[in-house]
């Protein structure tokens, strides 16, 4: 996983209140064509940080982690070629960002913590040449969503 960029979103509105969500968008790269067309994605996993500032040392721990086991019937190389773009989104529940005693309620008030970020692991199964075995692989990436109040792009 070369990049990482991630936005937020508004993904819809719910009992009137607008909903928002963040957008994932990595570019993967695998050694060539070949091994591309023998990589399939098996599952990924976005954990959602606050940080005290956009370049940060040290990451605590998560307040929102989403583990999905996907099972793509195509390969990387089928969907994009050696390199391309991958996206993922994830819907923040209200109470994520509703109210300063939220985790990203809080960005624009705390002295602490005043960034978003995200890491984005994805694990994949990469097929022998003959095809009789396959090996898991990970890739993981992390990436400042926005510092301040948490807002939609």
């Amino acid at each position: 996983m070369r990049t990482l960029k991630a936005s937020v979103v508004r993904i819809g509105s719910l009992h009137g209140e607008p909903s928002y969500g963040v957008r994932l968008r990595a570019f993967i790269c695998s050694r060539s064509s070949a091994e591309a067309d023998r990589t399939v994605p098996t599952s990924f996993r976005i954990a959602h940080y606050v940080t005290p500032g956009r370049r940060p040392t040290k990451w605590s721990k998560p307040f929102r982690v989403v583990d999905n086991d996907l099972y793509w019937l195509v390969s990387l190389g089928e969907t994009r070629g050696a390199c391309g773009y991958v996206e993922f989104e994830d819907v923040l529940p209200p109470e994520n960002y509703g109210g300063v005693e939220s985790p990203l309620g809080a960005l624009g008030y705390s002295d602490r913590y005043r960034c978003y970020g995200v890491e984005l692991t994805l694990r994949a199964a990469l097929g022998s040449a003959d095809q009789r075995t396959s090996r898991p692989i990970s890739a993981t990436r992390r990436a400042i969503v926005q510092c301040g109040r948490f807002r939609p792009s």
